[in-house]
């Protein structure tokens, strides 16, 4: 074979070689390409994710606290109706004619009084009820003696004795029950809304 057949089958050779390295480099790059295309996929996809799941935690989270702001705003509107209807319930009581003020007056002092006690009637009472409890006391079998005014108090009486010294007042009766007083009121306030919550 002839030096210049042999250099031109070198060349040949080389340039198939050449060729080759080359469509693998090429091949190669392809793979890493589509390598990078899939983890830029797969991390845009996980970031949109995540950023999904921090978007909606965020909106429960907000919508959590929202309905916890309007339960404490209804319970304290409801609380302040309440509150309403018992101190107009205590100002109706104690706007009632003498002598059915005085009678539930003596009634309470006859559940306190254990004899010989003295009553002391609030200033503001003085004119309703120093004419007409004696009677009423007598009528509920309270053996109490009315000693004077008071202003230690701002309706009603205050009993004191040796064994007890008490406020017997339309007040002090709402407060003694205020729980029973507190769910009826709110029964009569709020039955029919429970009723709708529950269709």
């Amino acid at each position: 074979m002839a030096l210049a057949d042999i250099l031109r089958k070198i060349a040949e050779d080389a340039a198939r070689e050449a060729d080759a390295i080359v469509l693998e480099a090429e091949q190669a790059a392809d793979e890493v390409r589509a390598q990078a295309r899939t983890a830029a996929t797969a991390k845009h996809e996980r970031i949109v994710a995540e950023a999904r799941e921090r978007a909606e935690a965020g909106a429960r989270t907000r919508l959590a606290r929202a309905r916890i702001t309007a339960r404490d705003s209804a319970l304290a509107a409801r609380r302040e109706m309440v509150e309403r209807v018992r101190a107009e319930a205590v100002a109706r009581l104690e706007a009632r004619p003498a002598p059915q003020y005085a009678a539930l007056i003596a009634t309470e002092v006859a559940r306190f009084a254990r004899g010989g006690e003295r009553l002391h009637i609030a200033e503001a009472d003085r004119e309703r009820l120093e004419s007409e409890l004696p009677a009423a006391l007598a009528a509920a079998g309270a053996d109490v003696e009315v000693a004077g005014v008071t202003d230690a108090i701002s309706h009603g009486v205050l009993l004191a004795g040796d064994r007890v010294r008490t406020e017997i007042s339309v007040a002090a009766i709402v407060a003694e029950h205020a729980d029973t007083l507190t769910t009826r009121i709110a029964e009569v306030l709020f039955d029919d809304e429970s009723n709708g919550e529950g269709t």
